[in-house]
């Protein structure tokens, strides 16, 4: 968003909605109940999202202006729109700090550039161009946190898939977090998807690098620090199961669900589900921890849900019971004798 079009924000109390989550999701560390606010509040209205973005943008902008510049956006503005921006109170203060003199205030809060929160809707799909040149494909009902300096480019996929196409930057590595791990690239095109503690990477180009929180994986101290994937590779990490595998992958495969086809190979009951509930409504609901066991191998197409759930009982001994307001997977008869 350019400083001109800063001027046309439109409605003061939508943004400063917008403004007040935009302050509330750095006060914050991967708070379920938080997050899971938001992402109702963005989902209850296509235009709350698009005001959250414009509010993320201008206080990216802001941060990188240096005093002239910040006195030719007070400029832009007339009185009513000051005004309409002063009504923003506390919230919009952290927000628009620069542009009323509040420099070091900002700094204060924020040393570093501030995070640019990125969201989807249920079954939509999204793509994502970032200042860096480098080129995001959100999934659906998925949330990516974002912040570009000059030193570093770091990327927190807090839930769901994204693909990502990173734009080559010697200087500045390509990092993103997600689940217990971190993926290092400096120009390449992989596939992330983050499912509970289960995260699987396909990549499509070049290579990258992986490192684990505690440096061990989880899995033992005989475990490798620092593991490479290169295109062609996927791996998945899941410390629930004690499990780090790899296998090979097309590049076909990393962005199948651009195209509706979530594609699994052995998955977890529990993780299919999260990602097929990421494009179904009503959401899909598992009865029982005992059918967590279960494994699922196909293809589910995100724009035929319905077909698939029929089809789900004779792959696995599940049964599907439908109402109003959730499908439920219970166990079946011939999985009980």
């Amino acid at each position: 968003m350019s400083l001109h079009d800063a001027t046309s924000l439109g409605d003061s109390v939508l943004f400063r909605t917008a403004a007040e989550w935009w302050v509330r999701l750095r006060e914050i560390e991967d708070d379920p109940d938080t997050l899971a606010q938001w992402i109702a509040w963005c989902e209850a209205d296509e235009r709350h999202i698009a005001a959250f973005e414009q509010v993320s943008e201008f206080a990216a902008e802001m941060v990188n202006l240096d005093g002239a510049g910040r006195e030719r956006l007070i400029r832009r503005f007339d009185v009513g729109i000051a005004r309409r921006w002063q009504y923003l109170a506390a919230a919009a203060a952290l927000v628009l700090g620069l542009a009323f003199g509040a420099y070091a205030g900002w700094k204060h809060y924020f040393p570093e550039a501030p995070w640019q929160v990125y969201a989807s809707a249920t079954a939509v799909n999204r793509e994502i161009d970032l200042a860096d040149g480098s080129h995001v494909v959100l999934g659906g009902a998925s949330q990516l946190r974002v912040r570009l300096s000059a030193e570093r480019r770091s990327i927190e996929l807090q839930s769901g898939e994204a693909f990502f196409r990173v734009a080559h930057d010697s200087r500045r590595e390509f990092t993103v977090r997600t689940g217990r791990i971190s993926i290092h690239a400096v120009g390449t095109a992989f596939d992330v998807r983050h499912s509970g503690e289960r995260v699987q990477l396909i990549v499509a180009e070049g290579r990258v690098r992986l490192s684990s929180d505690d440096g061990s994986w989880g899995l033992g101290p005989s475990s490798r620090p620092a593991l490479f994937v290169d295109a062609g590779q996927k791996v998945v990490f899941d410390p629930s199961a004690s499990q780090l595998s790899f296998s090979s992958a097309t590049a076909q495969q990393a962005t199948s669900w651009q195209e509706d086809r979530l594609e699994f190979i052995d998955e977890p009951l529990a993780s299919v589900v999260a990602n097929v509930n990421r494009y179904a409504s009503p959401p899909l609901v598992i009865s029982t921890a005992e059918l967590n066991t279960l494994t699922f191998t196909g293809t589910v197409y995100t724009n035929s849900i319905d077909g698939w759930l029929s089809a789900l009982p004779q792959a696995i001994p599940v049964e599907i019971v439908r109402s109003a307001d959730k499908v439920t997977l219970v166990k079946s008869d011939r999985a009980k004798r």
